[in-house]
């Protein structure tokens, strides 16, 4: 479809914050363009601020860093993002999936074993 999901991170600070201005302020120094950057550098975190996307670390390509193509490819990808639709079970769902993928890359299980217990484990979680 072209479109991208995402996974998100609020900060939030309460209104009856007793820190109310420090947390504003460190809230405004965690997205601020180079403090993103610097981030980024550091860890596997894309850049949500807009001049920050601008930057060379986002569109300077190295032909010979895979890490690099992944980057560049995801911070365009931010282009077309869209949240989650709501789905009941979602968390059971996901629980599901990763269990059974981890049987399937230890060799626990063959993945035919796991599809058809993924399928009764399902049915049970809906009904």
């Amino acid at each position: 479809s072209g479109k991208y999901n995402f996974a998100i991170m609020n900060f939030v600070i309460p209104q009856k914050s007793k820190k109310h201005n420090e947390a504003i302020k460190f809230a405004l120094f965690l997205t601020n363009e180079k403090n993103q950057i610097e981030l980024s550098k550091q860890t596997n975190v894309l850049a949500t601020n807009k001049i920050a996307l601008q930057n060379e670390f986002y569109n300077k390509k190295d032909p010979n860093d895979q890490t690099n193509h992944a980057r560049i490819l995801s911070a365009k990808q931010l282009k077309n993002i869209q949240p989650q639709p709501y789905y009941k079970h979602r968390k059971e769902l996901i629980t599901l999936i990763n269990n059974s993928t981890q049987k399937i890359l230890l060799n626990q299980e063959s993945i035919e074993k796991t599809l058809q217990n993924i399928k009764k484990e399902w049915e049970k979680i809906n009904n």
